[in-house]
């Protein structure tokens, strides 16, 4: 892929974002820097932000805020054949509500 689509598709993604736009990035530093062709999607969007990335909050300090019952573990899955029953059930509460079904 050439440098200068590389550059679209970021632009792309980042002007796609619609609430917020997270980017997590964690790698060792280069031993010397890269030449303009070669840096990363990563690299290529911090040296665009400038000195914006200096206002911008640190992520990983909001996790402390968030309530334990957002990090918890998702509740199981149900077993195949109870899911399978369940959705027989709303495909025929759809149904006799007039709204079509589709599997």
């Amino acid at each position: 892929m050439s440098f200068d689509e590389r550059i679209r598709l970021l632009y792309v993604a980042c002007t796609r974002a619609r609430d917020h736009l997270v980017v997590s990035l964690h790698r060792k530093a280069h031993a010397k820097a890269p030449s303009a062709t070669r840096r990363t999607n990563a690299e290529l969007l911090l040296d665009g932000m400038g000195s914006l990335v200096d206002e911008l909050p640190d992520g990983a300090e909001a996790v402390n805020a968030l309530p334990l019952s957002f990090l918890a573990p998702p509740a199981p899955l149900l077993p195949l054949e109870q899911w399978a029953a369940s959705a027989v059930r709303s495909r025929a509460c759809l149904a006799s509500d007039g709204v079509a079904a589709t599997a």
